[in-house]
């Protein structure tokens, strides 16, 4: 280690842009932040002619000690092997100029979400400690399998991706998902007269994709009609059938669709909702099985019940505040149970659950694998 554990600089590899969404590559590299010395790496915009002789960084500065900067794609990644080599050594070039002193595992690590590119950056171990961070179900696609092999440490945040890669690594540990509070708790002001959309309304957080069961939202609204529908993140649905179906959806007139916001604005109609839902189609059960607990995160964050047709991997909660079923009818049943106050809430165990998952927890937890004490936050 150096003398000064705080002179580390870490550097996140994400498949996720900086922006006001923040996905859980965003909040780690926050947090360590207030720590150490942080390079964001983002994905790299989208791939043109141009890109070919374009050799200039897109840099931001977050904080003192957090730096975004964006890939550089000279390369397109569809040109195979040899194109992501080339496209990580001048990535690993430029980014070598922007660590002092000398690059050595006390000094530098590399936490890669990213499992499509940057395998080749400051690979080699001597360079650098390697912690691979799976969010998402990748096993044996992309890189994961290099990336799986090459790292000190497989961190997972779905118990369901244990096995899979207990069987292929020696060092794997399960972490859920994380929560910052403070994105919570300090707030952004919002327009009264979109607020008001909010009010004693339902909410759907998260990406509209194409998997979501527009069809039952429907159903939704018109069972409901006397409260409104809110939807609240990007629009990234790209299936002709499916986008006829969110088109129809937003015809009613009790539904609104606000966009994507940042916690500390979306929270606010998340406080003034009655419930919040996660309703998936169920005809992608395989993949319904490995989303992310983070929208259930969110409505926990704000007190608020949950019908969800998923599991949302926090089995403490469940009827204690989140409440599963497939069929229909009873999720329509346990919504007017919610209306009229006969669902359960259980404040005790909602607060220890995010006791178990706030970020520092998580930190110590991975620290501690990795032999390290894990320093108290400059800020």
């Amino acid at each position: 280690m150096p003398n000064n554990p705080r002179d580390k600089t870490i550097i996140i590899t994400s498949d996720e842009p900086w922006n006001e969404i923040w996905m859980p590559q965003l909040h780690y590299a926050w947090q360590l932040s207030r720590r150490f010395r942080v390079i964001f790496l983002g994905p790299p915009r989208p791939w043109s002619f141009s890109s070919l002789f374009s050799f200039r960084q897109n840099k931001r500065t977050i904080n003192d000690s957090l730096v975004v900067v964006d890939y550089i794609n000279n390369l397109p990644l569809s040109a195979g092997k040899l194109a992501l080599y080339i496209d990580d050594k001048i990535n690993e070039f430029f980014l070598r100029k922007m660590i002092p002193g000398d690059v050595n595992p006390s000094s530098l690590w590399m936490w890669r979400f990213d499992s499509r590119r940057s395998m080749h950056m400051f690979r080699n171990k001597n360079k650098a400690r390697q912690i691979y961070h799976v969010i998402d179900p990748v096993f044996r696609t992309g890189i994961d399998a290099e990336l799986t092999a090459n790292a000190e440490l497989v961190i997972v945040t779905s118990p369901r991706l244990v096995d899979q890669y207990n069987g292929v690594h020696h060092n794997v540990l399960q972490i859920g998902q994380g929560v910052d509070l403070g994105f919570y708790t300090k707030g952004l002001p919002v327009d009264a007269s979109i607020l008001k959309k909010s009010e004693g309304s339902i909410i759907l957080l998260g990406t509209l994709t194409d998997d979501i069961d527009y069809r039952f939202l429907k159903r939704i609204s018109e069972k409901f009609s006397d409260r409104n529908l809110v939807l609240i993140g990007p629009d990234r649905v790209t299936v002709p059938a499916r986008r006829e179906q969110l088109d129809d959806l937003l015809l009613k007139e009790n539904v609104y669709f606000l966009g994507p916001m940042p916690p500390q604005a979306f929270r606010k109609h998340l406080e003034n909702c009655a419930v919040g839902i996660i309703a998936y189609d169920n005809q992608w059960k395989e993949a319904n099985k490995l989303r992310s607990p983070l929208k259930a995160i969110a409505y926990l964050a704000a007190d608020k019940c949950i019908i969800s047709n998923i599991e949302c991997e926090i089995p403490g909660m469940i009827d204690k505040g989140i409440y599963v079923t497939e069929d229909h009818e009873h999720y329509l049943m346990l919504m007017e149970k919610c209306f009229s106050g006969k669902l359960e809430f259980d404040q005790a165990a909602k607060n220890s659950f995010f006791r178990s998952i706030d970020y520092d927890t998580l930190l110590e937890q991975i620290f501690k694998n990795l032999g390290e004490k894990l320093p108290s936050p400059n800020w």
